[in-house]
């Protein structure tokens, strides 16, 4: 038998056992496993191995459980050049339904899934190739957070597509990332997630984008997923330690002609707090009730609102600026809801 047809079998039926090995291993053991896969896929892709090989290796490196999943605190460092020949691959073999639509089959999710591990985990240099739209394609698959069972794959398209920067700013590859709303669904994933690296990737990338003239509008429709992750409103908490990345969007994004006359700000959370409640104020002066983010930007407002009213917010912001920066929003609230009383 070939040596192509003997690992083709092999890797196939290894795969059905996945599940059940890889939930069972530590997070070293794992990385460890991922490397191995990583290395051997490089060398097969090198000979023209056929592609089913390497879809049916990398389903070996899913984990199924995110306590199993190796935190990214050491990278791969092969090319994952494969990679995206695998996912191309696996584009090409998925039927088209009636509707136009792809129907991605438990197997495909477990080769996907198994790929994209390998992916998170390598090192951030060797994401700045920009993989195919067909490769793109089935990446983007892995997005949406459906259900308990897919909070790992979806982890993991986050911390591929929080570093793969240089994806942004290819035409045909933006405009796929637009029209599944990448932006949006990471926010999603990083509001659920609520894990510090997550937020750092996330608080970066933000900055990154800012300055892309085509991805600041997407940035700019959703304040509230920017807000909830800053500065952890979402479960009533007191603020979580904040980023000067975190007001540097606020000011580019929302805030560009902003200037408060306390420029010179006692602490980070002073500053965020002020600029948080002027860029709300902001957004509620133009904000259209009929939009689907009025449910998410009203519990961002009220939690942030609370927040002065319960003392929840820093002792160093005086009472000066809490009345002043206060009665800012609740003047924007009021003209909101006359403008949509006249309409």
């Amino acid at each position: 038998m070939p040596v192509g047809c003997m690992l083709d079998v092999l890797m196939t039926s290894a795969a059905m056992f996945a599940p059940c090995v890889t939930s069972s291993i530590s997070r070293s053991d794992n990385f460890e496993i991922s490397a191995e896969i990583s290395k051997l896929c490089c060398i097969l892709h090198k000979r023209n191995e056929s592609p089913n090989i390497l879809v049916a290796a990398s389903t070996l490196s899913g984990s199924e459980d995110l306590r199993y999943f190796p935190l990214p605190d050491k990278t791969l460092s092969w090319p994952t050049e494969w990679i995206l020949t695998a996912l191309e691959h696996l584009h090409r073999s998925i039927p088209h339904s009636p509707g136009g639509r792809r129907d991605c089959s438990i197997s495909t999710t477990m080769a996907v899934h198994g790929l994209l591990q390998i992916l998170a985990l390598s090192d951030a240099r060797t994401l700045q190739h920009q993989p195919s739209t067909e490769a793109l394609s089935m990446i983007v698959t892995a997005l949406p957070v459906m259900a308990p069972s897919s909070q790992i794959i979806s982890h993991l398209a986050f911390l591929v597509f929080s570093r793969a920067r240089t994806w942004y700013l290819g035409p045909n590859l933006r405009k796929i990332m637009q029209q599944v709303s990448v932006w949006a669904h990471l926010g999603c994933i990083v509001s659920e997630m609520e894990q510090s690296h997550h937020i750092s990737h996330y608080q970066e990338l933000g900055v990154y984008l800012a300055n892309v003239s085509e991805w600041r509008p997407f940035i700019k429709s959703d304040i509230a997923t920017w807000i909830i992750v800053g500065t952890g409103v979402k479960d009533w908490r007191g603020f979580v330690l904040p980023s000067g990345r975190f007001v540097s969007v606020i000011r580019s994004v929302w805030l560009p002609d902003f200037s408060p006359e306390h420029e010179k700000f006692v602490t980070l959370a002073t500053e965020v707090w002020i600029f948080t409640v002027a860029a709300l104020s902001r957004v509620w002066q133009t904000f259209e009730f009929s939009t689907p983010e009025f449910l998410r930007l009203a519990r961002c407002t009220v939690s942030t609102a609370l927040r002065v009213h319960h003392n929840r917010i820093p002792p160093a912001i005086s009472s000066d600026l809490r009345r002043v920066f206060s009665r800012s929003l609740g003047e924007s609230l009021i003209q909101a809801a006359r403008r949509q009383l006249i309409y």
